[in-house]
């Protein structure tokens, strides 16, 4: 692209000082000499850089601001074509591709005669596609080809028609015009860039054994060092893709060879080894991958090579010790690489080996200990399957868990589970079936009977009774179809009691609820205090969003239930179970409110009045929350907790009484602590306790209700 001359510089510099020219030798020649200087600095810059396209910014940024000045202080001046050139360009090459269209349309309107005319029209046909007027810039391309008397702007507008056609995808016609460069049009400089741009074109269209002689054929058009590096580089990976490992490789021994290219040795080792796993040869790619690891200073590199060489450790000599030492030396060379970040991944996989592998059982294990032990043994088996791709050894695992643990709540799953994993991996259908109709018959009641059941292909048969969601289509057939809300609610209360700990004991329960708002107690406002305790008690349920809909659209949370209201919600046995009467802040043996009396002692303090919740996020927290190791095997991602905080006047946490916990100890302590630990802004707190009348207890600060939820990190899902 034209850069002003030295010699035209230095005459207008000339000219200025010997009063010679219109603009005298004062601010507006400084403006421009030092608008082009910046310009044709930039110029230089972006072409040295790797694509050509993105060096020089901060030097184009300036050159804008000279040059706008010129163009905005001086309108009349002789260099205002100058001025738009540099704008025009310098707005192309820092994405501004409206002002640079602008400009240059008025470069070309204003003055049909400068020097800058053919340069102004190739610009603006690229700002043009870049704009995604497509058309224009195709017809302005069109003109540069067939008007243009300068076979350098021809080919230009060549080459850019062919980058068009090669992004849209259309190789062939993109080829064509990379050609005539390349045959004819083109300058030396301008036959490289056309053949690297058609090799790039069979890459892209996965034509491998093409883009390979394409990238071969730069090296006899005497390429620049950059260019040379280039097409043996990806020559290199062209012949990898066609099996010809050994051609590849000579390609990148050529260029490890030449001291020319020592700044990337390592990128050529990485690709190196990256050959000898091709070749299935995994001893000399993880000799190759150590001796870069070891070597280069290129963290990111170090990263990668790290995680190669865990890779080849884990799936090739099924070493997973060794192939988490590699991953973490991945992770401590560079974290935030994608190579660190995919080998943290796969590190934490392995360990989590670890904290599932089996305890050992006596024969007076409790039923939690055998939940947990099994729990723990289907964890593993799932994270060889979907973690590390060990199908064997999922299978191995599964298979000891079905065959010689005591059952826990999670074996109906892990048989099924079994049954899915030998019929895809060993595409075993006889042994399959054979465990799921063990499913069928020893766990009728399970709620995976139904997944077997379909794929027996026994639904809608005799055998397809007994188990939750058939329960389920019983209460909906009777309380929809025939209108019998009495012999619903009987199949409702079968699912909340055959059904406990399940989906369906959470349905049946709000069944019941909704059985009774709708027929018993039609318009009863307290009914909405048992939908908050189910929804308390299940908030992870399916039917939980639709339960906080209702709660919502009813004003509920708006309101703050009255001691009254609560003792009437809370001696409603008829709505789900029965219940004894509130204690109101009396914690039973167990340490826990029963179910039913946990919302409505929620909002009864300590000393016997009634608070609200406080849904504020604290402003600080001396103690984050860690996700305890021995929750992880608990089957639910997220987790409610329901507190009483105290706040001083300074809305600092002093005292705290879990009311809700979780079944998890460790959980439960956990938050508490956290809890504990919060401070929240004091301002708020004294406008909430002002607004909703809360009344400070005689020990001194306000007593509120505060919900925590926890959430189970990604890497214990």
């Amino acid at each position: 692209m034209k850069r002003l001359s030295i010699s035209r510089v230095l005459l207008i510099a000339a000219l200025c000082c010997l009063g010679l020219t219109e603009i005298g030798c004062g601010p507006y020649f400084n403006l421009f000499f030092n608008a082009r200087k910046s310009f044709n600095e930039a110029e230089g810059q972006r072409k040295r850089s790797p694509n050509q396209r993105t060096g020089g910014r901060q030097q184009y940024e300036i050159a804008i601001d000279k040059a706008q000045r010129v163009v905005e202080d001086h309108p009349n001046s002789k260099y205002y074509d100058d001025a738009l050139y540099i704008l025009g360009v310098s707005y192309f090459f820092t994405d501004r591709y409206s002002a640079a269209d602008r400009r240059l349309r008025e470069l070309l309107a204003n003055f049909p005669e400068s020097e800058y005319v053919p340069e102004a029209r190739f610009y603006l046909a690229k700002a043009k596609l870049e704009l995604g007027d497509t058309e224009e810039a195709n017809s302005l391309f069109a003109e540069i080809l067939n008007d243009s008397e300068s076979r350098t702007d021809r080919a230009a507008a060549a080459i850019a028609l062919g980058y068009y056609h090669q992004d849209e995808r259309n190789f062939s016609t993109a080829r064509g015009y990379f050609q005539a460069v390349r045959d004819s049009l083109g300058s030396a400089e301008q036959k490289r860039e056309a053949q690297l741009a058609i090799a790039d074109g069979y890459r892209d269209a996965f034509d491998y054994n093409e883009a390979l002689g394409a990238y071969l054929q730069v090296l006899g058009l005497d390429p620049t060092t950059r260019e040379e590096y280039i097409a043996l580089f990806n020559a290199a990976d062209a012949a990898y893709r066609v099996l010809r490992v050994d051609d590849g490789q000579a390609y990148l021994k050529q260029l490890i060879d030449d001291e020319r290219y020592f700044d990337s040795l390592s990128t050529l080792r990485l690709k190196l080894g990256e050959g000898y796993e091709i070749d299935q040869d995994m001893i000399r790619a993880e000799e190759t991958y150590s001796q870069l690891a070891t070597t280069t200073t290129n963290v990111n590199l170090q990263a990668e090579a790290w995680y190669r060489m865990g890779l080849i450790a884990q799936f090739d000599f099924d070493d997973l010790e060794q192939a988490e030492e590699y991953y973490d030396k991945a992770v401590a060379a560079s974290r935030g690489s994608e190579a660190g970040r995919e080998a943290l991944k796969l590190a934490t996989d392995i360990g989590k080996i670890e904290q599932y592998r089996l305890i050992e059982l006596d024969t007076g294990a409790t039923r939690e200990q055998i939940d947990r032990v099994t729990n723990n043994q289907f964890l593993l088996a799932e994270l060889y399957w979907f973690g590390l791709d060990n199908e064997d050894t999922a299978i191995i695992e599964m298979r000891y868990l079905v065959d010689s643990l005591p059952v826990g709540t999670v074996t109906p799953q892990a048989i099924v589970a079994l049954a899915d994993m030998v019929r895809e991996h060993e595409s075993d259908t006889a042994t399959a079936d054979s465990l799921l109709r063990r499913v069928v018959r020893e766990f009728p009641r399970d709620d995976v009977v139904a997944d077997a059941l379909e794929q027996l292909g026994l639904k809608d048969t005799p055998s397809d009774t007994g188990y939750g969601a058939w329960y389920q289509r019983q209460a909906e057939r009777w309380l929809i179809d025939t209108d019998e809300p009495d012999s619903a609610r009987w199949y409702y209360q079968k699912m909340a009691e055959l059904f406990p700990e399940t989906e369906y004991a959470a349905v049946g329960e709000l069944g019941l609820i909704w059985v009774e708002d709708q027929f018993n107690h039609p318009g009863d406002s307290t009914i909405l205090f048992a939908y908050q305790a189910w929804l308390d008690s299940n908030s992870n349920a399916t039917m939980a969003r639709d339960v906080r809909s209702l709660l919502l659209g009813s004003g509920f949370r708006s309101q703050t239930p009255t001691r009254e209201d609560l003792v009437e919600a809370s001696e409603d046995a008829s709505i789900v179970g029965e219940f004894d009467d509130p204690t109101f802040g009396e914690i039973d043996d167990t340490g826990i409110i029963d179910y039913g009396q946990q919302f409505a002692a929620l909002f009864i303090s300590p000393d016997g009045d009634t608070i609200v919740q406080y849904d504020e996020e604290p402003t600080q927290i001396d103690r984050e929350f860690e996700f305890p190791v021995e929750a992880v095997s608990i089957r639910q991602d997220d987790f409610q907790l329901w507190f009483q905080i105290k706040l001083d006047f300074t809305a600092r946490v002093v005292e705290t009484r879990l009311l809700v916990p979780t079944e998890s100890d460790a959980l439960n302590a956990r938050a508490t602590e956290t809890v504990a630990s919060m401070t929240f802004d004091p301002i708020i707190a004294q406008q909430q306790a002002s607004f909703y009348d809360v009344p400070e207890s005689p020990s001194g600060g306000r007593w509120f209700v505060y919900q925590y939820i926890i959430v189970k990190p990604e890497q214990y899902r």
